[in-house]
């Protein structure tokens, strides 16, 4: 054999050795991840804005039912009005949930309208039709949620994203002291970064962009994952359900090639497994968005990840509970959290 192909042969055998014991035992490792009380659920279970299938989103009425239902994180979207309030909305304009055809950041707080009646969900398809005396229709100010909720670990998603808005719900955390408990970002990669810049001294964590997400995927499937520091504290995947798929399929109007994006994203995903794995070692909290069947959660837990966010939580709550063994159904904790507020 000449010398060159011994030396390619060594050189080879000592990279897949190296990047082995790396990928088993990471060197670059994040300090102090939130730490998340996980003993009820197994596993982080959130609420994405609050769980719009069963209040209005991002509303308080919302966060109220997540958190008697014991869900350990909140996922919500911030924005900032036109007087410079940041308010919990998700959307650019009001549309959506108001019918007021103007922008949030068009709009002073005391200007805001009220949610309408029955409010066109954040999916594809289906509506939400508000409950007299659970819900308030009401766009609610951060500042409000950080103090009725001053424990509950929150996921805030700056949506305006300008230097302006960042340095406002940085103060804000600051001021709250929810340094421990709070992840912040944006999914704009340079926005975010910002972001993270920005809350480092304070010690707030941040999560990952799409861009930084997606070049996660690639250096793992490159095999060099494990030779690079990683940057956050959290990152987001999303899961598709069989229900989420066939919306998103009709929604792009049928296209075969939509379909095959779709599938090939379905056979990728549990060839991630071990690179959550991995992730989970260096201290990165690994999340799905959003499981919101028993089916999904099911399929979710065969996964080596650190939670999921739902749109329907007491549906999650009764799966869990029923997948755990537990008679602690929705209906139960309802009729426990009310004898305790009477």
């Amino acid at each position: 054999m000449e010398w060159y192909w011994t030396a390619l042969l060594y050189t080879s055998s000592a990279y897949v050795s190296v990047g082995l014991i790396l990928f088993i035992f990471p060197i670059y490792r994040l300090r102090n991840p939130i730490k998340i009380n996980t003993s009820r659920n197994g596993m982080i279970i959130g609420t994405h804005r609050g769980g719009s299938w069963e209040r209005v989103e991002n509303t308080l009425p919302a966060f109220r039912h997540s958190h008697r239902l014991g869900m350990d994180l909140f996922e919500l979207d911030v924005r900032m009005t036109k007087d410079k309030q940041v308010v919990v909305h998700h959307d650019k304009s009001l549309v959506r949930l108001t019918g007021v055809e103007a922008d949030v950041e068009d709009t002073n707080y005391a200007d805001l309208p009220p949610c309408m009646e029955e409010v066109r969900l954040p999916t594809f398809e289906g509506t939400y039709k508000q409950k007299p005396g659970q819900d308030d229709g009401k766009i609610p100010l951060l500042k409000d949620v950080f103090e009725e909720f001053p424990d509950s670990v929150m996921n805030i998603d700056l949506k305006n994203g300008s230097t302006e808005h960042l340095s406002e719900v940085y103060k804000m955390i600051v001021e709250y002291k929810r340094e421990d408990i709070t992840y912040f970002g944006n999914m704009n990669d340079k926005k975010n970064l910002q972001a993270q810049e920005m809350g480092k001294e304070a010690g707030i964590r941040s999560f990952a962009s799409i861009k930084y997400t997606i070049r996660t995927v690639i250096l793992y499937l490159l095999g060099l994952l494990q030779f690079f520091p990683y940057r956050y504290h959290m990152i987001w995947f999303p899961f598709f359900g069989h229900k989420f798929r066939t919306e998103l399929y009709e929604h792009f109007g049928k296209k075969p090639m939509i379909w095959v994006a779709i599938k090939l994203y379905s056979c990728l995903t549990p060839l991630l497994k071990p690179m959550f794995w991995h992730l989970r070692k260096r201290g990165v909290t690994v999340m799905f968005y959003s499981i919101n069947s028993e089916d999904e959660v099911i399929r979710a837990r065969n996964y080596p990840i650190d939670g999921f966010i739902t749109d329907a939580p007491a549906k999650i709550r009764s799966a869990l509970d029923s997948l755990n063994g537990r008679v602690d159904t929705d209906e139960h904790l309802l009729e426990t959290s009310n004898k305790k507020n009477e």
